[in-house]
This record gives C-alpha cells, sequence and structure tokens, in this order.
C-alpha cells in the first residue's frame, strides 16, 4: 500500500565528500539506473491465490492484462506471481496493476547521506530535491539501508508515487512518475515578437550615402539554454502580396534582428523560429507590419530663434534622411504655414544660417524639416516677434495702389470719363480664390475652376481657407488609413461620390478605418465630417481621438447629424459618439467637433456598430471623410496622398462698371463686343489690321483714392511706376484739395461771398513723368483704351522722396516699463529705427521700439522671458524726414 513521505532530504543531506580528520578526502559513489532491461519487463501477472471460496486451496487466476503496455512492448511479456497471502480475486488484480504500474517507473538511485537519514527505515517513502537531477520532492522508497563506517547512510531508493497505488488506474508505458524536472533538448518554442518597428529611427545610412528602409524586429530573451549557447534565432519575412519567404539569422542570445530590402508603405508578415544543435522550434505566430520607412516625416524644428539676420534652430534627435529646411514669414502675428512667404531661396542645410535679407516689424517665422522624399515636419517652429525695421538707404514715402487693393474715388472716374453702369450678375460680383473649390449643384458635387465663384441654392457660397487634414479621403485603402478590415466598393453614392464597404476582419475593439491627422495644439478645436449608409450593421461609433486624452474629457466634443437619418448618444469621453437608426440606401452626414485640452496627436477612428468586440464581418460604408481646424466645417476637400488647403474666397463689388474687373491682383479690361471704341479712338486701324474683329475689350478706367502730402514732403520729387498692357494708355493727375487752409501771406483769409469755402477737385492734367509735390492732395487717373489687346494695369506705385534726417542717440539707458527715446533733431514722421542692444548686466536679450504715436518713439529691452527688464543701455539710430 502508499505510505507518505517522511523525510524530505535534499542537496544539503548528501555525503558524497567525506573528510577525514586531516586535510585528506574521499568521495562515495552514486549510482542511478533509469531503466530496466526488456527481460525485467512485464505487462501481464499471472496470479495464484489461496481462494477463500475454494476452502484456501492453491487457484490459478486469469492473467491480469494491460493492453497499452502489451502495445508499447510489441508482445506480451508475463510473470506468474503465488500470493499465499491473498485470499479473493479482487485483491490480487489490484495487487497485479501495482505490481504493473511500479514496475514503469523503474528508476532506482543509491546516493550517501548524513546522519540525518539514519532515523529512515527500509520501505519509508522520502521526498529528493536535488537540483542538480532536475528532482524537486520527488518521492522515493527506501529499498537498502546501509550504516557506514565512515559516518554515513547509503540508502538504495526507487521513484514510486501515490498514482501507482490508485485502484484502477491507467496503464502509462513511459510511467506515471517522471524521471526528471529538467528541460528536454528536443522541447524549444519559437521567441515571442515583443516589437517591430521601421521608421526614421531603422533607416540605415549606407557608405555611399544612400538611405534605406529597414524593419527591427525584437523579441523576449530566450531562455532555452541549448538555444541561448548555441543555438540560433530565425527571423523570416514575406513581401505582400507574392513575395517570397527571405531569411534572417542571429545567435540564440540575440533579442533583435534588422530586415531589410523592403519598399516604403509595403506589407510584410512576419514570423520567428529558434534553433538547437537537436531541434527546431514551431513558428512563432505571424505578425502583419506595414513598412513606414522613409514616409516618416522628420522632427519638428526646435529653440528657433534668431539673432540680428541669422537664424538658429536645432532638432530633437538624429534624422539619416534629412535634406535640410525651410523657413517662410508672415508680417504679424499669422501662424498660416501654406500662406507664408518664403524667407530664402533653395534649402538651408544647417543651423545657424545667415539670412541674405531679413524682414522688419513684428513678424512670424516659421520652419519645417524636410527630408529627402520631400515630406515635411508635422508642425513648425515658430517665432513672432518684433524685429524693428530694416535698414534702409534713403527715407521715401510709397503707396503701393496694388497692395492696398487698388482703391479709387466715390465716382470710380465714371463722370470725369463719360461712362455708365450696366448692372448684371457678372459685374456686380468679381471672385478671387488661388484654388479650385467644390460645390453641390444637380444633387452631386462639382469642381469650381480657380477664381470661379460657387452658388449653392442660389445662394453664393463663400468661405475662408481650409485643409482636409487627411490623407486619401475618397480612398480608404490609401496610405495612412489604419484598421483590421477589408474595403470593397459599393453601389451606392453620396452626392457623385462611390461608397466603399468597410469590413471587420477580426473580432475585437479595434477601429474598422482611423486614421492619425497630425498634431494638435493645446485648446484646438477641430471638426471631422463623414457620409456614412449602414451595412450588415445599422449603428456606428466614430471619435476624434487624442493620444494624451483618448476620447476626452466630458463636454470637450459634440455631434450633430446634417442630413439623413439617425439618433445620436455618447460613446465614451466627450467625443465618441454613437449614431444609430442609420439607413441602407438614404446617406447620413455626420458631423464631430472636439477642442483638444493638451497637445498631442490627433485622429479619426470608424466603428461599425459599435466599439465593444465587434465579430468578424460587421460592416458600413463610408462616402467621404474630411477633419478641418475650427468649430465650423466647410465644403468638401477631396485629398489624396496629402492633405489639401482650398484657399479662401474673396469675392468683391465689381469693378466692371469702371470698364474692368480684379483679376489676380491685376485690373483687367472687360470684354466688349462693339464695333466702335471710345470717342477719342480713330474708326480705322492700321492699313494692315482687318476691319472686324472676333472680339475686343472695352476701355477701362481706374481713378485712385485721393493721396494727400504733407508739408514736411513740400519740395520733394514725386515719381509714379505703372506697368501696363493694351493700347491708348494714358495717365493724368489733378490737385484734388483742399491742401492749407490758408493761402499767401497777402491774400484775404475769406474770399466773396458766392465762393466756397474750399475749392474743389481741380482739372485733370497730363503727368509729365515726375514734378516737384505741395502740401496738397493727389488724385492719378489710368486710361488704357478699348481694342483687341486687353488692358492690364498690373502695378502703380508713388513714390515721394523726402528729405532725409538721421540722428544717433547713444549710452541710453532703458527702464522698466520702457524709455522714450531722446532725439533732439526736427523729425515731422520717423520712419525707421535701429537698435542695438549692448553687454548689460540686467540679463536682457533684446529691444524692441514702438512708433506709436510716431514723433514719440520708445525702446523697450526685455529678457529671455519676454519680461520688460530695466537697466541695460542701447544705442538707437532714427530716420525720417
Amino acid at each position: 500500500m502508499y505510505q507518505a513521505p517522511v523525510m524530505n532530504l535534499t542537496d544539503a543531506d548528501l555525503a558524497v565528500v567525506q573528510r577525514s580528520g586531516g586535510s585528506g578526502a574521499s568521495q562515495s559513489s552514486i549510482g542511478i539506473s533509469p531503466h530496466k532491461p526488456r527481460a525485467e519487463k512485464i505487462n501481464t501477472v499471472a496470479a495464484r491465490i489461496w481462494d477463500q471460496a475454494a476452502n484456501y486451496l492453491e487457484t490459478p487466476l486469469t492473467p491480469y492484462r494491460s493492453d497499452a503496455l502489451v502495445a508499447a512492448d510489441g508482445a506480451e511479456l508475463s510473470q506468474e506471481v503465488k500470493m499465499p497471502a491473498v485470499f479473493y480475486g479482487g485483491q490480487a488484480f489490484h495487487i497485479s496493476g501495482i505490481m504493473l504500474r511500479d514496475g514503469r517507473d523503474p528508476l532506482t538511485v543509491t546516493l550517501p547521506f548524513k546522519m540525518r537519514a539514519y532515523p529512515l527505515e527500509l520501505f519509508d517513502g522520502v521526498t529528493l530535491t536535488l537540483s542538480r537531477y532536475g528532482w524537486a520532492n520527488k518521492e522515493f522508497r527506501i529499498l537498502s539501508r546501509t550504516f557506514m563506517p565512515d559516518g554515513y547512510v547509503m540508502l538504495t531508493l526507487k521513484e514510486t508515487t501515490a498514482a501507482i497505488f490508485q485502484y484502477g488506474a491507467a496503464f502509462q508505458p513511459e510511467g506515471v512518475a517522471p524521471n526528471t524536472g529538467l528541460p528536454k533538448p528536443w522541447e524549444i518554442y519559437p521567441p515571442v515578437l515583443a516589437e517591430i518597428s521601421s521608421g526614421e529611427g531603422e533607416l540605415i545610412v549606407q557608405t555611399d550615402g544612400t538611405v534605406v528602409n529597414s524593419i527591427r524586429v525584437t523579441w523576449a530573451p530566450v531562455l532555452e539554454a541549448s538555444v541561448a549557447s548555441s543555438g540560433t534565432v530565425e527571423i523570416q519575412f514575406l513581401v505582400l502580396p507574392d513575395g517570397d519567404w527571405r531569411s534572417a539569422v542571429v545567435p540564440g542570445d540575440a533579442t533583435e534582428a534588422r530586415l531589410t530590402g523592403v519598399a516604403d508603405l509595403a506589407f510584410v508578415i512576419i514570423r520567428a523560429r529558434t534553433r538547437s544543435t537537436l531541434a527546431a522550434s514551431d513558428w512563432s505566430p505571424q505578425v502583419i507590419h506595414q513598412v513606414v520607412g522613409k514616409t516618416e516625416p522628420p522632427p519638428n524644428i526646435e529653440n528657433l530663434s534668431i539673432s540680428g539676420s541669422v537664424l538658429s534652430w536645432s532638432l530633437p534627435r538624429r534624422v539619416p534622411d534629412l535634406a535640410g529646411f525651410i523657413f517662410r514669414f508672415h508680417y504679424g502675428n499669422n501662424l498660416d504655414w501654406g500662406s507664408a512667404a518664403p524667407l530664402h531661396t533653395g534649402l538651408i542645410t544647417e543651423s545657424p544660417y545667415d539670412l541674405v535679407a531679413r524682414p522688419g516689424g513684428v513678424v512670424t517665422i516659421m520652419g519645417k524639416a524636410i527630408d529627402t522624399t520631400g515630406n515635411l515636419s508635422l508642425a513648425t517652429g515658430n517665432i513672432v516677434m518684433d524685429l524693428g525695421d530694416s535698414p534702409i538707404a534713403n527715407i521715401v514715402e510709397q503707396w503701393d495702389f496694388r497692395a492696398l487693393g487698388w482703391p479709387t474715388s466715390p465716382d470710380g472716374g465714371l463722370l470725369a470719363a463719360g461712362r455708365y453702369a450696366q448692372y448684371t450678375i457678372a459685374n456686380i460680383f468679381s471672385s478671387e480664390r488661388a484654388t479650385t473649390a467644390t460645390y453641390v449643384a444637380g444633387g452631386v458635387f462639382q469642381t469650381a475652376a480657380v477664381d470661379e465663384p460657387r452658388f449653392e441654392n442660389g445662394q453664393l457660397l463663400i468661405e475662408g481657407q481650409a485643409t482636409n487634414l487627411l490623407r486619401y479621403s475618397q480612398d480608404l485603402t490609401g496610405a495612412g488609413w489604419i484598421g483590421a478590415c477589408a474595403v470593397n466598393a459599393a453601389a451606392e453614392s453620396y452626392r457623385g461620390i462611390a461608397f466603399a464597404e468597410v469590413a471587420k476582419t477580426t473580432t475585437g475593439s479595434s477601429e474598422v478605418r482611423g486614421q492619425n491627422f497630425g498634431a494638435v495644439t493645446a485648446g484646438q478645436t477641430c471638426v471631422a465630417t463623414v457620409a456614412v449608409l449602414a451595412g450588415t450593421k445599422t449603428s456606428a461609433m466614430i471619435g476624434l481621438y487624442s493620444t494624451a486624452e483618448t476620447w476626452g474629457a466630458a463636454g470637450s466634443g459634440s455631434a450633430e447629424i446634417l442630413e439623413g437619418p439617425g439618433a445620436i448618444s455618447l460613446f465614451a469621453g466627450g467625443s465618441a459618439f454613437n449614431f444609430t437608426g442609420l439607413s441602407t440606401t438614404v446617406p447620413t452626414l455626420i458631423r464631430i467637433t472636439r477642442t483638444y485640452v493638451s497637445a498631442s496627436t490627433g485622429a479619426l477612428y470608424i466603428y461599425p456598430g459599435s466599439a465593444n468586440a465587434a465579430p468578424v464581418g460587421d460592416s458600413m460604408k463610408v462616402a467621404y471623410t474630411q477633419v478641418e481646424v475650427g468649430a465650423t466645417p466647410t465644403s468638401y476637400i477631396p485629398t489624396t496622398t496629402t492633405p489639401v488647403t482650398r484657399a479662401a474666397d474673396n469675392v468683391y463689388v465689381s469693378e466692371s462698371q469702371y470698364g474692368y474687373t480684379k483679376s489676380g491682383g491685376d485690373l483687367a479690361a472687360n470684354a466688349l463686343d462693339s464695333l466702335y471704341g471710345t470717342d477719342d479712338q480713330s474708326f480705322f486701324g492700321a492699313d494692315l489690321d482687318p476691319f472686324y474683329e472676333a472680339g475686343s475689350y472695352g476701355q477701362m478706367v481706374y481713378v485712385t483714392n485721393e493721396v494727400p502730402v504733407s508739408k514736411a514732403l513740400a519740395g520733394s520729387i514725386m515719381t509714379l511706376a505703372t506697368v501696363m498692357q493694351g493700347v491708348d494708355l494714358h495717365i493724368d493727375y489733378r490737385l484734388s484739395g483742399p491742401g492749407s487752409l490758408y493761402g499767401t501771406g497777402n491774400d484775404p483769409f475769406y474770399g466773396p461771398d458766392a465762393a466756397p469755402f474750399y475749392d474743389g477737385p481741380g482739372a485733370w492734367m497730363p503727368w509729365p513723368g515726375q514734378l516737384i509735390v505741395q502740401n496738397e492732395v493727389y488724385q492719378f487717373r489710368v486710361t488704357i483704351g478699348a481694342g483687341v489687346d486687353r488692358g492690364i494695369l498690373q502695378q502703380m506705385v508713388l513714390t515721394v522722396d523726402a528729405p532725409d534726417m538721421e540722428e544717433q542717440v547713444d549710452d541710453l539707458l532703458v527702464g522698466v516699463g520702457g524709455t522714450l527715446i531722446p532725439y533732439t533733431k526736427p523729425f515731422t514722421v520717423i520712419k525707421n529705427i535701429q537698435i542695438t542692444l549692448q553687454a548689460n548686466a540686467s540679463n536682457a536679450t533684446s529691444a524692441e521700439t514702438t512708433k506709436s504715436p510716431n514723433l514719440a518713439p520708445k525702446v523697450t529691452a526685455y529678457n529671455a522671458a519676454h519680461a520688460s527688464v530695466g537697466g541695460a543701455t542701447v544705442d538707437a539710430t532714427l530716420k525720417g524726414y
């Protein structure tokens, strides 16, 4: 019968080495026998008992046979056993079963133990914990016990376990108790893949400067010693859709490998396995990865600053495929990169950089890094500061009429020209827009050309500049879209844009389609517009996500159904919403708005039904997607490989009644289907000109607004520069008065009773090219005649060369809050101030000036935090007249 162990013996109890009283030592042998020879194996027991039912006569029983053991041994191995103390068959069969099971666990060991084992007796049960043999509390039964003269006990032990004695237990050819807990060298396992990356950090710069993609695959350290010490790890990858498996092999103790030869945005399948000198493991689960490669934009510029004309900046990390840097600027505070003016030509390749020319006044300077593929940083590095006035060599006053928007007099010169207006839709409005744009007409989206006005539902559509931040707005298979789904074309469309059906391919809460649309700033509001139809599900979960705030706090977002059926409920946070009751035939147009609390990366996520463990096959249909900055959605902006910006609509009351319209910033004559030109033009042209023309253009007349010239400029030279096209060009000017309130010293203050207090505008006079100005009000008129050559006025700049006045103020001490610059010369207008900040102990790093009011200029010193400080000294140069 089974006996529970009475003692636990460990490595500490072994007496393998015995030391004598001196320095000598002896070692006892250890014997281990893990198997029985075939001649000693049995799989059948022929028992003979003294059967109580037969008056205790010796009685043979039916042999007790284990079919499982016979099959494993390949033959019946029988042994006759007499059991004189057994009196009935059931007990004999149980004993036979114990014999067969015990014979399949034959491990026997002979070990020397210290005197702690002395109390043990024959057939006692013990447990052995010997790390060398992989035994942890392994059960043994004592078969022999010998006390040795050297003071230790030699025990012969055979493995056992309670399962051997269990009534009716199964027979296992390999035995019930494992011989050891040591790992089997042929049982090894694949590595556990941890991370796969293929972005900018994995690019490889070759010796010739070529930049190639690589995929870094990492895994947890392999624990099997047979692999880590002398084995290998094999990583295989296959480029979809039809590539071959390729391998990379690294030592068994490695935890990463690099895979090369893959293109940007390629999809690859990756798997791994381990090898030892004896075996190879199974392959790990396959992982699909899309190669980022050189499509990842470079990092944003940091620490952008300017000192004088020298720009300095840094990057947060090394960029292997960096091509250089681009800088642009706006006057004033304006962070719109798309409309900013270039600050240099070509690419800047290193910091610092000395600008050839820099703007003056309050400006916004923005910079982005650009890589060899043409990807730009997601966000700009920015400076908004007052750079002071740009240095000038000469003081002038200028009026750039084009830059001023072509201002005109109230009558537009019509009375002077003897013209009249013909009011039609074309000459009531004129439109400017630097890009194409979409609008809805006849129930479908149409595309308006550059400068073409847009009308929806009989109303003029006027919108500001907007950018669709998403890529591939109509192609949900395009780069940038992520999610476990299949995308298939659908028969339905939304206003002419085809729907695509997206269906989940894995169970779980991952999005069907999602796209990161770039960096968002704290306090920035974004609005998403999505057109959907029901698929297998009549509901959807759609939201604006943040990598820093997930779905955001309650109240951070809102949702609205702009068109079609459906109902809205909040799903999570403040910007993830459920839309239920979707139709399979009537599209629903959805708007979601979110204000981000902290800087992060924004994303649009779309789920069928719900985000909670949607099953495989759940589907919905999507026609177009759009995300914009701001709280109000605008008209649809289709995109492909990059976000697209639609320029603002600039709509003007048309100047066509003056004979011209604005076109691309120019004034251009209107078409005129008339045989005759104006009265001052000849009926006949040149001898070789045709009598009739297929088309012609009318006369155009542009009259400027009134330009007052101050007393300080009297006596200066006035010039007028124009760029024009057309025939019969005329420039006239007049004095529009009033100028000085008083006349000459001997004139009476009042004139005759019937005379006006002020004179009206004078007569038009031909422009002589230049003249000496008076303290007067001037007006100019440009006339371009009718004809087959279209009249165009492209540029018109009036310049008065002022009498220069300059003063230098040195070592001016600047107080907290600023100090007025104490000049002594009689300036009428101060046009330019140059400031040089001297070395100082006030921690001032910059100095800025204001000229408001103009004749009371003020200089203020600031520290690095742009806080006003006192104690700095500056040198100031004032220029004006």
